[in-house]
């Protein structure tokens, strides 16, 4: 039995395995703590992961994908071969690095060198536990038909359309390793400024739709235009997920997430919101150092800034694709949407 565990409904490297198993003749079985879903597909199976039937399940598989850590990190069903998806690499100490507990894991794919070298650090593991094959949550994005995800999204075809994805800032049930920097609902930018940037946003026919993490408490007022807050639970109910979302947008805006790692991929402009970047690399730290080298993009402090970049790269001004396509060479063995098959073969499923 193939069973399935991810934090949220629309974890995009747990769909992309579901999927491949399923396009393979598998029939798995997803340990889940929702009711109902908009992803779910008549082939899988899906038991509640406190439940007698999912317990039962977790017990009697064969293999586990996950994306985080389950039943904290430290179960595994005897014969079981656990393989952790995670969800990001590299950027942030995690786990052993972290000070943290190291997760119960048999098989953990990455997308470098780099990033294997990292995983193994992270977690206790060995090398070739770590093989170098992409992560299946890309696949998704580079697999995504982005104009029809633009129209199930909404978004209008001549605006330009970015999406911002705060680095979370406060521990994850179930991921470990939270940053403990500042309160988990901390946005670090005033109303007054949001507001200014909201109509730098309207002027130049811009929509910036930031995404809180979805443990997150971020909020923002409401009557903004070119500022769209998108949370978690409206993601769930379109059935589209972060990375076919990831794929549609014209850039990305982040701080110290490794989502930027996976979203050179597409090769878009790519700017760094991080006001407070000095106290975060004393308290938390940042395993690519300097920083602000290894980021591909415009580092910004205040709104004013951002808007500022935005309205640059809206006027085709992007000095960083040099430094993007080197930074795709070092974190991407694969560019080809194909991770989630290599791992099924790797495991021989």
């Amino acid at each position: 039995m193939v069973v399935l565990h991810s934090l949220t409904e629309s974890e995009d490297g747990v769909l992309a395995i579901e999927q491949c198993l399923l396009d393979k003749g598998h029939q798995p079985v997803r340990l889940t703590g929702a009711s109902t879903s908009a992803y779910r597909s008549p082939l899988v199976r899906y038991y509640k992961k406190l439940s007698i039937r999912g317990l039962w399940a977790f017990a009697r598989s064969g293999v586990l994908f996950s994306s985080h850590a389950f039943f904290g990190g430290l179960s595994k069903a005897r014969g079981q071969q656990n393989v952790l998806l995670w969800h990001g690499e590299v950027v942030k100490p995690v786990g052993a690095l972290h000070n943290d507990r190291a997760i119960a894991a048999d098989v953990a794919p990455v997308c470098s060198e780099i990033g294997q070298r990292y995983r193994c650090s992270e977690f206790r593991l060995d090398t070739d536990q770590v093989p170098v094959i992409g992560a299946p949550r890309n696949d998704r994005m580079l697999r995504t038909d982005r104009q029809a995800a633009r129209q199930a999204l909404g978004w209008a075809s001549d605006e330009a359309v970015w999406l911002w994805l705060p680095t979370y800032r406060g521990p994850v049930s179930g991921g470990r390793g939270g940053d403990r920097v500042s309160p988990a609902d901390s946005f670090l930018f005033d109303d007054a400024s949001v507001t200014m940037l909201d109509s730098q946003l309207v002027q130049r026919k811009i929509t910036l739709v930031l995404k809180p993490h979805p443990l997150a408490a971020i909020d923002i007022a409401d009557g903004h235009h070119g500022l769209r807050m998108m949370r978690q639970s409206e993601i769930e109910r379109s059935g589209i997920s972060l990375y076919q979302m990831l794929a549609t947008a014209d850039g990305l805006v982040t701080a110290a997430s490794s989502v930027w790692i996976d979203y050179l991929l597409t090769q878009r402009p790519i700017i760094f919101a991080f006001p407070d970047i000095a106290e975060y690399r004393q308290r938390r730290g940042l395993n690519l150092e300097p920083y602000e080298e290894w980021a591909p993009g415009p580092f910004v402090y205040d709104l004013q800034s951002l808007g500022q970049r935005l309205t640059g790269f809206r006027d085709g001004q992007d000095p960083f694709g040099d430094r993007r396509s080197d930074m795709l060479g070092r974190f991407h063995l694969y560019t080809d949407g194909d991770s989630s098959s290599r791992l099924l073969n790797l495991l021989g499923l």
